[in-house]
């Protein structure tokens, strides 16, 4: 590793919760991928580690060979490194596996200026070790309440400990939700606010060589989307069942991205509704088109302790594309209701996918996009490298 890096530029050692080549990206891939256009810094990207989920994902692409490639140049600014360690799960071999990886970051890196930019809470384990630098814990989630550690107390409880440990000991923190920031603030007074944005040149201007030629797309009923991961932890199934049972003959409700409901009864109940399209993972250069073809997007989330505490990434994704978007109520959103429609209860819900499109006017698609535009990923960048020192 120590050969691909450029040792003129400050070095940013990006401690990553997932994969640089996983479907979705979120904050992690998206900040450092620009971050390496920046011309004084060299990106190390750490994955999550080795796991099973991983190593099934690569089985079903039929690359379990990447397996080996370490460390792989991604331009000339950014390297990947996927350590063939436990680093999410593992107890003791977790632990030992971090202090190799701080042991092995300090000597390579014994003469050079470091940023340890950290999202994965295990990370604690790594931060004991360092020889410092900068640290920053950009906690972009509510980890505690999503289920690989809410369904397994053991590792709930580990969480519980180490996260308010590692709050503590980093130089900074920010966040991409107010109530988290509330959290963090009370353990480390430098936690900083900085809320999700999205990809706005992305999601503005679909590509117009792409056509989608689905069924779906000619149907003449209301087209509502949604894009992201379906699963039942987040998505309100139920009451998207309820709502698509009652408008089965005006409206059609159109998904995009993976299924990850696991529950049998309820994906039998969707596959009987005539009225709702699960199409699967697409590709993200694919996406803005879906979005132009649809006449509301919408986000229909359960209100629980996660949903409440976490910033949906898709809502500056959605206002890009200028359309209307429907939303749950929920708190972590309310700094931009003026933008969305809301709604608390199903009747609320009803009445918005009956009226919404009555409602509008081109003054409130420029605002949406407007909006949209002053909240990209190089704006979120660029707040985080102020707060830490690092403006270029």
């Amino acid at each position: 590793m120590k050969n691909k890096i450029n040792s003129s530029k400050k070095i940013v050692v990006c401690i990553s919760n997932d994969s640089y080549d996983a479907d979705i990206w979120t904050n992690k891939q998206h900040l450092m991928s620009r971050l390496s256009k920046l011309e004084d810094f060299f990106v190390v990207y750490v994955d999550q580690g080795l796991s099973t989920s991983y190593i099934k994902k690569l089985i079903k692409k039929k690359c379990l060979l990447s397996i080996f490639k370490i460390i792989q140049k991604r331009n000339n600014n950014l390297v990947t490194v996927s350590l063939l360690l436990p680093l999410i799960k593992g107890g003791f071999l977790k632990k030992i596996s971090w202090f190799l990886i701080a042991k092995t970051f300090n000597y390579i890196f014994r003469k050079k200026e470091v940023i340890y930019w950290i999202y994965q809470p295990q990370a604690y384990y790594l931060t004991r070790y360092l020889n410092r630098g900068k640290i920053l814990y950009d906690c972009v989630d509510e980890f505690v309440t999503q289920p690989f550690y809410k369904n397994y107390p053991k590792r709930q409880k580990e969480l519980e400990l180490i996260e308010p440990k590692l709050v503590n000991s980093v130089d900074f923190v920010t966040t991409t939700s107010y109530s988290i920031y509330e959290d963090k603030k009370v353990i480390n007074p430098t936690c900083k606010y900085i809320h999700n944005v999205g990809d706005f040149n992305h999601f503005s201007k679909p590509n117009p060589r792409i056509v989608i030629n689905e069924d779906w797309v000619f149907d003449s009923r209301c087209k509502v989307l949604f894009t992201g991961v379906v699963d039942n932890y987040k998505t309100d199934l139920d009451m998207i069942l309820k709502v698509a049972s009652d408008t089965r003959d005006s409206h059609l409700y159109v998904f995009v991205g993976p299924n990850r409901i696991g529950n049998d009864d309820l994906e039998k109940k969707i596959d009987k509704a005539e009225n709702m399209v699960m199409l699967g993972y697409r590709d993200y250069q694919q996406v803005p088109v879906y979005l132009a073809y649809a006449d509301i997007l919408w986000l229909p989330y359960l209100r629980s302790s996660h949903t409440e505490r976490v910033f949906p990434l898709k809502i500056f994704e959605y206002l890009a594309s200028g359309k209307p978007v429907i939303a749950k109520n929920l708190l972590s959103i309310k700094e931009y209701k003026a933008y969305l429609n809301t709604f608390e209860i199903f009747s609320e819900l009803k009445e918005l996918l009956s009226n919404v499109l009555s409602y509008e006017d081109a003054e409130k698609r420029e605002q949406r996009i407007k909006v949209a535009s002053q909240n990209t990923w190089e704006s979120r960048l660029n707040k985080i490298l102020d707060f830490i020192g690092e403006q270029t």
